[in-house]
């Protein structure tokens, strides 16, 4: 290790300062910088900056503008509601004959978290009640068939068949009797599909997205958009890349799928909505890119295609209880949001500016590992990378440090104190000599092509130095000039000799081995004594240190293996309104938390209704067009302007050819009456806020085997039934008011009843598994993620229909459903 000093950068570190403020002022004062050695090789220099070209070009390249390093980021958080527009119509033989579907009809279930059903392709069997019947012959796994009663074990089930058995062979099938819902399913998939046409179905997709870290909100309904824009365009990924209205036909396309080969059997599509913004540029630039694919495989053998079944219930006039089950094909749409928000942050830039700087080192290694093993005079640039030395060389005596001016180096067991310089001062010199610290250059490679009677040569980087005598001669100092030779002291004369006979040493596998397990190389270093650059240097070490051990260590934990948790939520929603509804069948009529969650569970999710548009006892009929669907497309004067079985875009059904002229539209074949699509105001269902949300969440660190859940233990019943969560007086119950919750998230009921919209329900559980698990706590925290100045398709709305039939025909009842 040499010492250079700003007031002589040649010289030799002079004497040690004593004292505590003094050592400080060194401290602060010094700087260490390696050595280097600088090695002249075209080859090796050429590789040497083409490495340090390419991990630069990498760094700025694709760390920085691709990946953009300098910016810290965020995931998105994302709630998507869909609305399908579409009308098609059945035949017989249909089982249920002539019959208008709508968008209620075949979109099973009405609402899903993040998913949605399109149904092309049914197998309906109406009116099973419970009876008893003969089972299907093509159902189960043996002892369907029979030949006489015995064969029929009475309370018996058929594995995968539809019932019990009742003792009874029935002789017109060949089968078992069965008390089930009879008449049995008959399992055999229409073909062509019976909703052909889906294909022209539009889909209304809105996307609420947020970034929490950011606070930044975004929807794919852009604020340039207006109802005009909504109501004509459809997505195309040039024409329209931003409209938020597909074409069912035309997403297949773009999955590289045909509406033909899917519509008879069902499958999965996945639609794929991903965000990436930049948010040191306007918020305004932070716009949807959507991607679509087909996530099950075509060509499966087995269990082909996606298809459920459901059944609407009710009693006939006779109070007996009856069904008609439905197994539905279709497309099943799982939308995939997925994103990140960066803006510039100054750690992160530094991080990985440092990361970048590290990887530079590559380049030594490679050229180092070429140049010391790879080129014909590799030995050579060892003897002037390394410095060798063994243990025998090395002074023993632990009770006296000798002064080192070079890594490595020490002074010689034959060295007596007398001939070594502790303090590493100058000897006097004559006048036509140069002192300088001794340096590995000047013991490096022997010359073999100089001769003298006696001594030894050395090369130097400045000129050939002839190293006279022995250690006899030395005087305890070093000296050269171009033309003065150098004495060699004790400790050099060791060294010297060291070096020599490792350089005559046989190389050898085992020796070479050897060399490898036991030596250790370590660069040497320049201690520079410059208050200023030794002051940034510690500044600069002491900001490091503080961050890796306050951020990284403390803050982070970065001491500790993490694991993501696993999480399950159910919820029970408790409370009764009484709904002020001007249809005589629905006024006063009393609403609980059966008839408010529509489903009745979602995954990981809940919708309660605040506000809704009810249209009752519809049936299957002709009447005129609702007047506000689409105007001038559903008005008309003269019945030549309402064109027979054409349908008009977003219409309730298909034109009969007549024009109703009292109230100026197209009549039409569809479910009648048709909706009037007017929101009551104020809200129908006010009261909600005081509903009670029961919150169950169970999750699980599968890599530590650790399960909790937000109900600990150490509750019971008494206090269930009486707490209530607020943030400080009661953080941990798990029973929340919904007026509360939406207090808690910024937002008013008032406000979100009349249209509806989303709230976030956070559940966070950051645990410290080194101390007691039962501090591992959930804490929750609560967001409204659309946003409350939307000027077209606001807040959070869809219909579904219930359904049964008198002793003349099917009915439907509307509800356009609020919250």
């Amino acid at each position: 290790m040499e010492n250079l000093t700003s007031d002589d950068p040649g010289g030799v570190t002079p004497p040690k300062s004593t004292g505590f403020f003094n050592l400080l002022v060194d401290i602060t004062s010094m700087y260490q910088t390696p050595k280097v050695v600088n090695i002249r090789s075209k080859r090796i220099g050429a590789m040497y900056r083409l490495v340090q070209a390419a991990i630069i070009a990498y760094v700025i390249g694709y760390v920085f503008v691709w990946e953009k390093g300098y910016q810290e980021t965020d995931r998105v958080e994302s709630s998507v509601v869909t609305k399908v527009k579409g009308i098609i119509r059945t035949k017989p033989p249909y089982p249920l004959g002539l019959q208008i579907w709508d968008s209620v009809d075949f979109i099973t279930p009405a609402q899903e978290n993040n998913a949605f059903f399109i149904a092309t392709n049914v197998l309906a069997t109406p009116n099973q009640q419970q009876a008893t019947c003969p089972e299907d012959k093509n159902v189960g796994i043996g002892g369907v068939r029979c030949a006489s009663d015995e064969d029929c074990p009475p309370d018996t089930q058929i594995v995968n068949g539809n019932g019990f058995r009742t003792g009874t062979c029935s002789n017109v099938t060949g089968t078992c009797e069965i008390l089930a819902w009879c008449p049995t399913e008959i399992d055999v998939r229409p073909v062509p599909p019976v909703l052909a046409g889906s294909e022209n179905f539009t889909i209304l997709v809105k996307n609420h997205i947020m970034f929490p870290k950011f606070g930044v909100k975004r929807r794919n309904i852009l604020e340039d958009m207006n109802a005009t824009y909504l109501a004509n365009c459809r997505y195309h990924p040039v024409q329209h890349p931003y409209c938020p209205i597909f074409v069912l036909g035309d997403v297949l396309k773009l999955a590289g799928e045909s509406y033909s080969s899917i519509a008879e059997r069902g499958g999965v599509m996945g639609f794929v909505i991903e965000w990436n913004c930049n948010l040191d540029l306007s918020v305004n630039s932070c716009l949807p890119v959507y991607h679509f694919r087909r996530m099950d495989n075509k060509d499966d053998k087995l269990a082909k295609g996606w298809n459920f079944r459901y059944a609407n219930y009710w009693a006939d006039e006779n109070h007996v209880e009856r069904r008609t089950v439905v197994k539905a094909y279709g497309i099943r749409f799982v939308f995939n949001v997925y994103g990140k928000a960066g803006r510039f942050s100054p750690v992160v830039f530094a991080m990985n500016l440092g990361s970048g700087l590290g990887l530079l080192g590559i380049a030594t290694i490679l050229c180092d590992f070429v140049l010391l093993n790879c080129l014909k005079n590799r030995q050579t640039f060892q003897e002037f990378k390394f410095l060798r030395m063994e243990s025998k060389y090395l002074r023993r005596d632990s009770g006296k440090r000798g002064s080192t001016s070079g890594a490595g180096e020490s002074i010689s067991d034959s060295e007596s104190p007398r001939q070594h310089n502790p303090n590493n001062r100058r000897p006097s010199a004559s006048p036509n000599q140069r002192y300088r610290p001794y340096s590995n250059n000047q013991v490096q490679t022997h010359i073999d092509d100089v001769t003298h009677s006696s001594p030894s040569l050395l090369l130097h980087p400045r000129s050939i130095v002839v190293m006279n005598g022995g250690p006899e001669n030395g005087n305890g100092h070093i000296a050269y000039s171009e033309s003065s030779s150098v004495q060699l002291t004790p400790h050099l004369w060791n060294i010297w000799k060291m070096s020599e006979a490792s350089a005559e040493e046989p190389r050898n596998f085992a020796a070479t081995v050897f060399t490898l397990l036991f030596s250790y190389p370590t660069p040497k270093v320049v201690n520079i004594r410059i208050k200023r650059i030794g002051l940034m240097y510690r500044l600069v070490q002491v900001a490091i240190i503080s961050y890796v051990i306050g951020y990284v260590f403390i803050w982070k934990k970065g001491y500790q293996e993490t694991d993501r948790v696993m999480s399950s939520v159910v919820t029970k929603v408790k409370g009764v309104v009484r709904a002020d509804l001007s249809h005589p069948s629905l006024g006063g009529h009393i609403w609980d938390s059966v008839d408010l969650l529509v489903p009745s569970q979602e995954n990981n999710a809940f919708f309660i209704t605040t506000n809704l548009l009810v249209t009752p006892d519809q049936t299957q009929g002709n009447c005129p067009e609702d007047p506000n669907i689409d105007v001038g497309r559903v008005s008309c004067v003269t019945d030549s302007e309402c064109v027979a079985g054409g349908a008009v875009t977003n219409g309730n059904g298909f034109r009969t050819g007549i024009c109703r002229t009292e109230v100026g539209t197209c009549e039409v074949s569809a479910w009648c009456p048709t909706e009037r699509d007017v929101r009551p105001k104020p809200p129908v269902l006010t009261g909600s806020e005081n509903f009670t949300v029961l919150v169950k969440n169970h999750i699980m660190f599968p890599k530590f085997g650790v399960k909790r859940r937000n109900i600990p233990d150490d509750m019971n019943a008494t206090y269930l039934a009486s707490c209530r969560y607020h943030p400080t007086r009661d953080p941990f119950c798990p029973i929340f008011i919904i007026g509360d919750i939406l207090r808690l998230a910024g937002e008013t009921y008032d406000a979100i009843s009349d249209r509806g919209g989303i709230v976030a329900f956070i559940i966070e559980w950051y645990c410290n598994l080194d101390v007691s698990e039962s501090q591992c706590k959930p804490v929750y925290s609560f967001r409204r993620m659309d946003t409350t100045d939307e000027k077209i398709a606001k807040g959070w709305n869809f219909r579904f229909g219930h359904y049964w039939t008198d002793s003349t025909a099917l009915i439907g009842g509307l509800f356009n459903w609020h919250t």
